[in-house]
């Protein structure tokens, strides 16, 4: 019996066949970390100007009312400022009172009610120059 003939084996040529990899598994390292130190800052300096200073001081009478501290807190461009805490202090005693309250006088505007024969010292709470020696005058009184 006659044996077959080989027949060749058909192959793809030029193409290169291959298996998919994976893709690369990145592992941590571990880096250390930066130590972190406060940082020390000294306060700034004084600069010797305050948020607020005195522009006009007047006395004011008015023998209907007993006499009063007024103050008008402005901004630097004279635009009222509500909302200004002002420290009143006298002899064995301090109280507070806050501009804004009475906008119909202006918003920058308050007032503290001052008793015969004490002497008030005023100051703004953030820590401007006083002004002391406050007091109700002769004139002022009540008759």
């Amino acid at each position: 019996m006659p044996t077959p003939a080989a027949q060749p084996t058909p192959t793809l040529a030029g193409v290169a066949l291959s298996s998919p990899l994976p893709p690369p598994t990145l592992l941590p390292t571990s880096t250390p970390a930066a130590t972190v130190l406060p940082t020390i800052t000294a306060p700034p300096e004084p600069t010797g100007e305050f948020a607020f200073t005195l522009l006009s001081q007047e006395r004011a009478c008015d023998q209907e009312e007993a006499g009063q501290i007024e103050v008008v807190t402005v901004d630097a461009f004279s635009e009222e400022v509500p909302g200004t805490a002002v420290l009143v202090r006298w002899e064995n005693g301090e109280d507070r009172f806050y501009t804004g309250f009475k906008p119909e006088q202006g918003v920058g505007y308050g007032d503290f009610a001052m008793m015969p024969e004490l002497s008030y010292t005023v100051v703004l709470a953030d820590g401007s120059p006083e002004v002391s020696g406050l007091r109700v005058g002769k004139m002022c009184r009540r008759p």
